[in-house]
């Protein structure tokens, strides 16, 4: 639905643009939450964030709006998804750059240096 939003609301007739608006602006608080209230600007800012910029000035007024409001923290770096999960495994970021393992291998000091590597801990 997000994609779809930003992708085609821009093409939207005004009425179904205030039925969208409406949408987003009637969405339910989350249930048994502390802070419900915040919680559900956080999402409808997320919501937004499709047709922001897409010419219609409600959208982008009350976007500016929750915005400005600093407790709500920034957009979600996947605002397409309602719930998103990142994990890793391992021992972090490669202590060589690609340009140090290319040059490794030119000097032919690849194995060595991959053989003093010394994982951490973590």
């Amino acid at each position: 639905m997000y994609q779809l939003l930003k992708d085609r609301f821009g093409e939207f007739t005004e009425q179904y643009k205030d039925a969208t608006l409406a949408a987003i602006r009637d969405l339910p608080p989350p249930k048994d939450d502390d802070n419900a209230e915040n919680h559900l600007k956080y999402t409808q800012k997320n919501w937004l964030s499709a047709i922001v910029g897409k010419g219609y000035e409600p959208a982008d007024a009350w976007y500016r709006e929750l915005s400005a409001d600093e407790t709500l923290g920034e957009l979600s770096s996947h605002p397409d998804f309602h719930f998103y999960m990142e994990s890793w495994s391992g021992s972090g970021p490669s202590p060589f750059s690609a340009q140090e393992l290319l040059a490794y291998a030119e000097n032919g000091s690849l194995i060595e240096k991959l053989n003093e590597f010394k994982p951490t801990k973590d």
